[in-house]
């Protein structure tokens, strides 16, 4: 593995025919194997195990302990892009509108989405490309760029494309990329998981531009909602003020388990009051 790893949305994936005490055996299972307890994160609030591990954690009187985790900005999609843009602030509408027209005067602008396994093959390295300059202008890290998690996704756009379910956009001037968004669909919801833009374009805001065009294809194919998934970046709430949460739930069965979940929610709390204090008096926190 490359390290700890998480994605938004966790839950158990199980047939609709289990058994109404096959969760519990599962759970009674882990209990009796001398595991530590179980630390599960980005559980939405009704997610099938946070309820069943509540149940199952009270029927036993075995603490569990709920933590705030991430907050995932959404945006609900109209019947007509118009009517989303119509929602948005007056200042967001200017701009996008603008933007969207200026950037035709950069040179021939295309907007495409990838269709066959070679282009999604070809779109994962441009898209490393154009987050690896973004970087460097930045010059930070990205626990994005890493070369076995390129190979990864090497792999899982072919798949996702063939099951329906990639939505991998790019927006080009002159036929090169200036700007693309790593997105999946499922079931009405689009969730946008990453992004590259060219530095270039920066200034054109090829980035607002790309994100617009986005939702206007998902809206044409008939989503129900734009799902921008964990981070509360300031551009997001541009477009939105929807937000859902996920949460942790920890259930120690050690004593170590105890310690070390108490220690974790005593760390964040510190962390938090630290953020708090240095906002205050315009200090960066790390």
């Amino acid at each position: 593995g490359t390290g700890y790893e998480s994605s938004e949305y966790l839950d158990a994936i199980y047939r609709p025919e289990l058994a109404d005490d096959a969760f519990e055996r599962v759970f009674d299972a882990v209990a009796n194997s001398g595991a530590d307890g179980f630390f599960l994160s980005d559980l939405l609030e009704d997610a099938t195990l946070m309820i069943r591990l509540q149940k199952w954690s009270e029927a036993g009187n075995t603490e569990a302990f709920i933590r705030f985790w991430k907050r995932c900005p959404y945006l609900p999609l109209a019947q007509d892009y118009e009517q989303v843009v119509a929602g948005l602030s007056k200042n967001m509408r200017y701009n996008l509108r603008r933007r969207t027209r200026n950037i035709g005067k950069a040179g021939d602008v295309t907007f495409r989405t990838i269709q066959n396994r070679k282009e999604a093959v070809r779109a994962i390295h441009h898209l490393y490309d154009l987050h690896r300059k973004r970087w460097d202008v930045k010059e930070g890290t990205s626990k994005f760029d890493d070369s076995y998690r390129e190979k990864f996704h090497e792999k899982v756009v072919q798949e996702m494309l063939e099951g329906g379910y990639l939505r991998f956009y790019f927006l080009d001037i002159d036929g090169q990329p200036a700007a693309s968004l790593y997105c999946f669909y499922y079931a009405g919801h689009v969730y946008y998981y990453q992004a590259g833009l060219d530095p270039r374009w920066e200034k054109q805001s090829a980035g607002l531009v790309i994100m617009g065009k986005a939702i206007e294809a998902s809206v044409a194919e008939g989503a129900q909602e734009f799902d921008f998934l964990r981070g509360t970046e300031a551009y997001k709430f541009r477009w939105t003020d929807q937000t859902r949460d996920t949460w942790i739930l920890e259930i120690p069965f050690s004593n170590s388990a105890r310690l070390a979940f108490r220690a974790a929610r005593s760390f964040r709390s510190l962390k938090k009051k630290i953020k708090e204090v240095s906002g205050k008096f315009g200090v960066g926190a790390a």
